[in-house]
């Protein structure tokens, strides 16, 4: 590919990835990739930790959130049926009631 042409295709599913950085890496390739200064493996190692700790924080809360939007969604599912089914209950009556009025009066008159 020329250096002016770029390539702006869609990647594919299989190149995608949705796991994080974090469940990736292995700390032994980062630590061997550090010097041999023990202070600095002692700030990798602690990064990784927190970075781990953050990583499982992050899917509690989209765990949360998730739970709370389809406890939100069955609850006004559930409301808005109970809601319709009575006014349908309640026009249904009205209807019926309209209608038995409409008849006596007609025999009335007759």
């Amino acid at each position: 590919m020329a250096s002016d042409e770029r390539d702006f295709s869609i990647p594919q599913d299989e190149d995608r990835q949705t796991h994080s950085y974090v469940d990736t890496v292995d700390e032994g390739s980062v630590l061997e990739s550090c010097t041999e200064n023990g202070n600095d493996r002692d700030e990798v190692k602690e990064v990784l930790k927190l970075a781990k700790k953050e990583t499982a924080r992050v899917r509690v809360w989209r765990l949360i959130v998730l739970v709370t939007l389809l406890i939100t969604g069955a609850v006004l599912s559930t409301f808005t049926y109970k809601f319709l089914k009575d006014e349908q209950h309640e026009d249904f009556k009205d209807a019926v009631s309209a209608d038995i009025l409409n008849e006596k009066i007609q025999s009335i008159s007759n």
